[in-house]
């Protein structure tokens, strides 16, 4: 990202983040052993929306992020707060 990018990223108000880590394990066929993978699991608020990060996150709803995306790793959901409802 360039450094606009990153600006306007800081100024948009989030939420807490609320999460935990996770380390799963996976076999490797071709490796002929189990392979650690490490990441996160969790959510935050955008109470203000996402402003011009829209379309950024919404090519990460779409792409998922991270090197374990082939394995359905990386996913992001965009999801509506209740009291947006």
């Amino acid at each position: 990202l360039g450094r606009e990018a990153l600006d306007r990223a800081r100024r948009i108000r989030s939420g807490p983040w609320h999460g935990d880590r996770l380390d799963l394990l996976r076999y490797s066929a071709r490796q002929k052993r189990e392979l650690e993978l490490h990441g996160v699991s969790g959510h935050f608020d955008l109470p203000d929306g996402p402003g011009s990060l829209w379309p950024l996150l919404l090519a990460a709803h779409w792409l998922h992020v991270g090197k374990g995306t082939v394995m359905g790793l990386g996913e992001i959901r965009i999801e509506p707060t209740h009291d947006r409802l």
